[in-house]
């Protein structure tokens, strides 16, 4: 996290995802692997936001986003937690 953010940013939430799921391959390989797709995804979205104002408002623009991360939880579903090897045995 950077020192001016307050909080988490969606950034550090995936990163922590992908390094809680797969621990092994935590690398630097991933950071520079992701860092660049998540910064140049900012290339992309843009225009399309843009794109999207000028057609549908704010509003809809807000409301397409509001549903991306709606959709986006849907996977959080699905993922399982280790448990862990040096835990006893309960029983």
């Amino acid at each position: 996290m950077s020192v001016d953010s307050p909080g988490a940013t969606p950034r550090d939430l995936a990163f922590a995802l992908i390094i809680d799921t797969a621990p092994k391959a935590a690398s630097s390989g991933m950071g520079l692997t992701l860092a660049p797709a998540l910064g140049l995804s900012g290339v992309i979205a843009a225009p399309i936001a843009g794109w999207m104002i000028d057609h549908v408002g704010f509003t809809g623009n807000h409301l397409l986003l509001t549903g991306i991360c709606l959709l986006s939880l849907i996977p959080l579903r699905f993922v399982r937690t280790p448990k862990r090897v040096d835990e006893p045995a309960s029983g």
